[in-house]
């Protein structure tokens, strides 16, 4: 397992245990410099990249995501996702996955079996992205919670964390891909 690479301000690198075991001190935060140098790559079924901006969609973005020009999957016009997002790695490194754990309705349709709650992402190796790090808000002001990991290349996965609402993949390459809309 690969944790997430974290920094103090005395430049000392932890592993995402130590983040959890010293939560709520702000010596604490992301190496977004080594997390961007060795980030991942994907696709999602039925989704396509945009850049995750404020506005619009997106109420609030965490700093780090905004100055790395991050990209977010979102639902393709014409599409159904039917609340999973189907990710295949295609470059291996850091991926992100924002989900919402708000209430979306009843248990029918089966979708309780196959969701990933916050302690499955854990049971998983995924590292929490902590409140230093800022919220990812929606329009409805619901707060999505994010989730890295490093993946290698060819891994899929299906993803899955309320009934309507599918996870949606973030990539921080550092630049907008050409087949995304400018923001």
């Amino acid at each position: 397992m690969t944790s997430l690479p974290f920094r103090t301000n005395r430049g000392f690198r932890m592993g995402a245990l130590c983040l959890w075991l010293m939560a709520g001190q702000s010596l604490l935060a992301v190496d977004w410099p080594a997390v961007q140098r060795t980030a991942g790559e994907a696709t999602v079924v039925n989704m396509k990249a945009e850049p995750l901006v404020e506005g619009g969609y997106w109420s609030k973005v965490p700093k780090k995501f905004l100055e790395l020009k991050a990209q977010i999957f979102s639902d393709e016009h014409g599409k159904k996702t039917n609340g999973v997002a189907d990710l295949t790695v295609t470059k291996e490194g850091w991926i992100f996955v924002a989900c919402d754990y708000g209430y979306e309705g009843n248990q029918q349709g089966g979708w309780m079996d196959e969701r990933w709650e916050e302690k499955d992402f854990k049971k998983r190796g995924w590292s929490v992205l902590g409140k230093a790090e800022g919220a990812l808000v929606d329009k409805g002001n619901r707060e999505w919670v994010v989730f890295a990991k490093h993946l290698k290349a060819g891994e899929t996965l299906r993803l899955r964390a309320n009934k309507y609402n599918a996870p949606h993949v973030i990539l921080v390459t550092g630049e907008y891909s050409p087949f995304s809309p400018k923001p």
